[in-house]
């Protein structure tokens, strides 16, 4: 009981840690990278201590191995603008702390991103109501929408869209520059923009649910499928 108990603190120590960064991730959309390392540096030992030395060293190793592709991918992901850096060191930081989820058949990871599609779902819908008759399915479902160069930059509800435009990333430069060079200086130009998520408070969320519900509902679903 004492063993399996154990186990568990390098997920709670990652939970707090995905909190953290997840409010700050919410609030403003950044999170300093030396945060992570900060987390990183007592990290580190509490995972080789509770996964490998007194966990299950053959599953932390094989939940790790099959996480590392789907960094890999999030990186290349982010090089092409697509995701932040921090979110990322966020999938890194679970795969290294917290690879694997006493009772779960699937790495920590995959069950995390997995859950946080629910998150990120309400904050999609929450998002499209800003431009959407609630009746309009259409709209809602949408993942971009088409807006007013002059509403994206001085409406507050806006703030922390995306704009789409081919002159560079927009995840890292500054919104009124983005704005500017996609309108052309034109306020009345009409631009594509979508909702820009919080992605690593959408994984602290899964992390919980994760540890929560580990991957009954996926068992149950897979059965489901299977009868």
């Amino acid at each position: 009981m004492l063993n399996e108990l154990l186990k568990l603190i390098p997920l709670l120590y990652a939970t707090i840690a995905l909190a953290y960064t997840g409010f700050l991730d919410f609030k403003s959309r950044e999170v300093d990278p030396k945060l992570w390392l900060i987390f990183l540096v007592p990290g580190i030992p509490i995972s080789i201590l509770f996964n490998y030395y007194l966990g299950d060293t053959i599953l932390s190793l094989l939940s790790l191995t099959l996480s590392i592709p789907i960094v890999a991918l999030t990186y290349i992901m982010y090089r092409l603008c697509m995701i932040g850096g921090a979110d990322v060191l966020a999938l890194a930081f679970i795969s290294i702390i917290a690879p694997y989820t006493p009772g779960s058949i699937l790495p920590t990871l995959y069950a995390t991103i997995l859950y946080s599609i629910t998150p990120a779902l309400f904050y999609q819908l929450y998002s499209n109501m800003k431009v959407c008759r609630v009746t309009s399915i259409k709209c809602m479902l949408s993942l971009k929408h088409s807006i007013e160069a002059e509403r994206l930059l001085k409406d507050p509800s806006f703030k922390w869209w995306l704009i789409d435009y081919s002159g560079g990333c927009s995840i890292d430069e500054d919104k009124e520059t983005i704005i500017a060079k996609a309108s052309g200086g034109n306020l009345k130009t009409i631009l594509q923009a979508s909702p820009g998520h919080p992605y690593v408070a959408h994984l602290s969320i899964g992390l919980i649910l994760a540890i929560i519900l580990r991957d009954y509902p996926i068992k149950i679903l897979i059965e489901a499928l299977l009868l």
